[in-house]
């Protein structure tokens, strides 16, 4: 995970990509802290903490700056990144630098809140390496995880695990004083009484809570994502106004400018390529669906619908090439079966 941070600093350095320099360097530092936290027998804080404390606070600063930028920019974003992304990254850091001040404070950290503190700071870590695979390299996967849902579900089951565990270390005490009475219940101190009976909660019941704020996490997630402007209607826009080549080149620029403010989906393009279809706009869907092939260059189906283009316009040997592309990437690919052996025969 050291290596995962360094790198994606590293990458991000070459692009540069100002969001993801910040995340790699806050990821490095979440994984750097929980391995340390963990590693130390003395549990004693020292010069790496104070070193820590300071990387916590540039980077919480820079996001929280870069964050005020975004919100009063026209475009509401920054580095391609909205302010919000830079305000909630920003908070996060700043608790991870109250965390280490509160450590340095005491001079020491230990029991379950040593274990907490490791804990929540890799699975966060996690979170964020999980996020930047699953849901920013969408194309590089099979299309039934990006139309199932799977691919945020992984992204954010880091989150869910942590707070599981995050639940059951805070009751671990209690938990273990009650083992002897039944593994299926966890114990919940409640305020003594004149009476000798204490309070017991079901497993279940914390485990229901867990998954019920899992998924609070991951709708939200999924909604903040669905947000995002759609580049189909915006390039239509563009092809009205300023024809193809320019709507080509808006997409390259956005791609490159706000990543995050525009929904750069598979089904975008195909579904704007398929619209230029039925208007009979054949080059212009060509050029559409090229432009999908680019981005998913793994995708079975962008090349079928490429093929059926140029097939529709006349160009056979492109058609060909196209569908002899998808049927390699999806040799189960029925359709491009059929137009193969119908633009072959003589």
């Amino acid at each position: 995970m050291l290596s995962l941070g360094a790198s994606g600093t590293y990458l991000a350095l070459l692009k540069p990509d100002l969001g993801s320099i910040l995340n790699g360097v806050f990821t490095f530092y979440l994984v750097a802290t929980a391995w340390m936290t963990a590693r130390r027998k003395d549990s004693k804080a020292g010069v790496f903490d104070w070193a820590a404390l300071l990387v916590a606070l540039a980077v919480g600063g820079s996001h929280m700056t870069f964050g005020f930028q975004a919100a009063l920019s026209l475009t509401g974003s920054k580095g391609g990144y909205p302010a919000v992304l830079y305000f909630v990254f920003g908070s996060l850091a700043l608790l991870a630098a109250t965390g280490d001040l509160r450590m340095l404070a005491r001079g020491s950290i230990s029991g379950g809140q040593r274990l907490a503190r490791h804990l929540w700071r890799m699975c966060f870590a996690l979170f964020i390496a999980a996020g930047s695979l699953f849901l920013a390299r969408q194309q590089i996967f099979p299309a039934f995880m990006r139309e199932t849902g799977t691919l945020y579900l992984l992204s954010f089951l880091p989150l869910i695990l942590m707070i599981f565990w995050l639940i059951r270390i805070r009751f671990a005490k209690a938990y273990r004083k009650t083992a002897a009475v039944s593994p299926a219940y966890w114990y919940l101190p409640v305020k003594k009484s004149a009476g000798p009976r204490q309070s017991l909660v079901p497993a279940p019941v914390l485990f229901l809570l867990t998954i019920a704020m899992g998924a609070g996490i991951f709708s939200v997630g999924m909604a903040a994502y669905q947000s995002r402007k759609s580049i189909a209607d915006t390039l239509s826009a563009t092809i009205a106004s300023s024809g193809i080549e320019q709507a080509a080149r808006q997409y390259h620029d956005l791609k490159a400018a706000a990543p995050a403010a525009y929904n750069f989906a598979e089904n975008e393009l195909n579904a704007l390529g398929y619209q230029l279809v039925r208007a009979n706009r054949l080059n212009e869907a060509i050029r559409i669906f090229q432009l999908n092939a680019e981005a998913y260059p793994h995708s079975s189906n962008v090349y079928d619908s490429l093929a059926e283009a140029y097939m529709d316009n006349g160009n056979k040997p492109q058609a060909i090439v196209n569908y002899q592309r998808s049927l390699q990437l999806n040799p189960e690919n029925r359709n491009a079966t059929l137009m193969l052996q119908k633009l072959r025969a003589p």
